[in-house]
């Protein structure tokens, strides 16, 4: 049974009774343990074990496993902790990084923190921030670059400071994923970004999430070798964002083949905006893509009245399809298949909000 598990989940803040002797046997025979999930540091987990001996067995097997995995997903971590569980891992295996912190953290640190990672491929920094002044970058004017990086995305970092970020940083990426709410558009903290065309000369597919879903910023900001633009229209914007067009001002990305537009399908884009931008991609040579994905809408309040039993057919259904869910996203994840992951996450989405209200 050992040989099946390849993934872990160690995020064990708050549990009454962390985990002990048996926990750390468990780890020792995973032979086949390629990802890792934690909000601590593992070298300093506190077991349930009364021995020194027992909880020195739990934090080696920890710090072990550590240096075996490929894919590591440090979340709601304190950056004192992610600087810890960074040492503890092969710095020529681990391909792939999630760090989501518990506060906003300089995004121009990450760098420093991440460099002696070689061989990483596939990186996603959630609660990163530019600092409000010059000072961030005044102290660092040439960061650490990350040259193996493939893949980038930046979450809660306006698209001018990601994209000047991923060209100082990580030249070599391939794509770049920005999410951002409300404004994606907002006056960046750092100085004006201009692309050129050396500018991430590798980068293929640029994917940008937020609000609006065009501007006119947008296009004298994407890199000239970008060939496919995924704009993806989020649940809570959709009711609010709208489709500009700006005909004779309008200039697409000089590399651009092919533009998507991925709306909930509930959005009230208007048709006619839609067809008029199909329109323009069709006489520019663009190959145009629309994709609605399905996002149940918000539950609206409780209704009043007496409490009824829960459908167990329902619930049989609900956990079947959460099976399939998560059997479908360990395939896509070996498969690389990226843009699997995006719709499947877009699917999720209302359950991650959920899990995260009863969770507060």
């Amino acid at each position: 049974m050992g040989r099946c598990v390849k993934e872990v989940d160690l995020c064990v803040d708050g549990v009454e009774d962390p985990p002990g002797v048996a926990w750390a046997c468990a780890l020792q025979k995973l032979p086949e343990l390629a990802a890792i999930r934690t909000s601590i540091a593992i070298d300093e987990i506190v077991t349930d074990v009364d021995t020194p001996e027992d909880e020195d067995l739990a934090r080696s097997s920890g710090v072990k496993a550590m240096g075996r995995i490929s894919m590591l997903d440090l979340s709601g971590i304190r950056r004192k902790h992610a600087v810890s569980n960074l040492k503890l891992v092969d710095p020529l295996r681990l391909h792939t990084l999630n760090m989501w912190f518990d506060d906003m953290e300089p995004l121009y640190v990450m760098p420093a923190l991440l460099q002696h990672l070689v061989a990483l491929r596939d990186l996603e920094l959630d609660m990163v921030k530019v600092a409000g002044t010059d000072d961030e970058l005044d102290d660092n004017p040439a960061p650490a670059t990350l040259p193996s990086l493939k893949t980038l995305k930046l979450v809660d970092v306006a698209l001018e400071d990601s994209l000047r970020f991923a060209a100082e940083v990580t030249p070599g990426i391939t794509t770049l994923t920005v999410e951002y709410d409300p404004s994606l558009f907002r006056e960046p903290e750092g100085p004006p970004f201009k692309p050129t065309t050396d500018t991430l000369p590798k980068l293929r597919r640029l994917v940008v999430s937020g609000e609006p879903v065009f501007h006119r910023r947008m296009f004298g900001l994407v890199p000239h070798h970008v060939e496919q633009l995924y704009v993806k229209l989020r649940p809570g914007a959709s009711r609010r964002a709208h489709v500009e067009l700006f005909r004779n001002t309008f200039a697409f990305p000089v590399g651009l083949r092919e533009l998507v537009l991925d709306i909930p399908s509930f959005s009230t884009v208007p048709r006619y905006g839609i067809d008029e931008l199909e329109e323009q991609c069709r006489y520019m040579g663009i190959r145009f893509t629309l994709r609605r994905r399905y996002i149940a809408p918000r539950p609206t309040s409780r209704q009043a009245g007496p409490a009824t039993w829960p459908d167990y057919g329902q619930a049989h259904e609900v956990e079947q399809s959460l099976e399939w869910a998560a059997a479908r996203a360990r395939w896509l994840c070996k498969t690389g298949d990226a843009q699997g992951i995006e719709e499947m996450a877009a699917m999720t989405a209302e359950l991650k909000e959920r899990r995260a209200i009863e969770q507060s």
